[in-house]
């Protein structure tokens, strides 16, 4: 499970030591959880898409592992920004 400050959104990425295998976004504050779909995948990071049917809200994640352990989360779509997210659990 992983954070980002600015989001009340909780993500979640299952892995194995080979692939990611499903990533899920889940708000506790809406009662809501989001699955982004995998695109890509390389041995540094791998890449998403997202889309909010309430909203509309569609973006491309670009998820990159860090030397810290964090993971710096690109968006690009209705949401342009770089977030770092950090390991809950």
């Amino acid at each position: 499970m992983w954070l980002n400050e600015e989001s009340t959104y909780v993500k979640t990425i299952i892995a194995s030591e080979y692939k990611v295998l499903q990533v899920f976004n889940t708000s506790f504050d809406e009662l809501r959880v989001i699955t982004e779909t995998i695109v890509s995948q390389g041995t540094k990071g791998f890449v998403t898409k997202l889309h909010n049917e309430q909203n509309g809200y569609t973006v491309t994640i670009a998820y990159r592992i860090q030397k810290d352990g964090t993971i710096l989360s690109s968006y690009h779509g209705d949401l342009n920004n770089e977030y770092i997210i950090t390991k809950l659990y």
